[in-house]
């Protein structure tokens, strides 16, 4: 920004980048009141807090996929209520002997499927089980429904995290089989 106002411009030039200028000042102010409004909310969530342990899962996408999940005890992996199920299985098509499977049926919260994806994202390039389960099914299905197929995953790490209020890390060596 100090680059943008040393610059040397014509007056209706100059005037403009100044209003420009001062309207990024003004988001920028926004943006961080947002983030210390999302800064309490995560401090008052120790639901957010567990799930901000994740790789990818920063501030805003523990809180997001917190709300939309909402109280983890009325869900079980496979209910309508819970991240892995609503809109995660593919669809199927059934005639006589033959059995299609298509997409993802997208049922459910548009948002809790883009906060795990974008997650997964992240979540994938780090070492563990999630990343080798990513890289053995996008040899064979590529990468694409291999991150989808990823980010149904960590929606079922992320309810085991919430029911049995365990850390990411924690969940991990669990799966793992170790004790700790």
């Amino acid at each position: 920004m100090s680059f943008l106002s040393s610059l040397a411009l014509p007056g209706v030039y100059r005037d403009s980048l100044d209003s420009y200028l001062e309207v990024i000042e003004s988001l920028n102010g926004e943006i961080a009141d947002a983030e210390k409004k999302a800064a309490r909310a995560l401090e008052k969530s120790p639901e957010a807090r567990l799930l901000s342990t994740i790789p990818g899962v920063g501030l805003i996408t523990s809180l997001m996929i917190t709300a939309e999940i909402g109280d983890v005890s009325r869900a079980s992996p496979r209910t309508a209520s819970c991240a892995p199920s609503r809109g995660w299985w593919p669809s199927t098509w059934q005639s006589g002997g033959t059995t299609r499977h298509g997409r993802i049926t997208r049922q459910g919260s548009a948002w809790l499927r883009f906060a795990l994806v974008e997650a997964c994202r992240h979540a994938v390039g780090r070492p563990g089980p999630l990343a080798d389960f990513y890289g053995r099914l996008a040899k064979r299905k590529g990468k694409s429904t291999a991150k989808v197929a990823a980010a149904r995953k960590l929606g079922t790490y992320v309810y085991y995290m919430l029911r049995d209020s365990k850390d990411y890390g924690e969940l991990i060596c669990f799966l793992n089989g170790e004790r700790g």
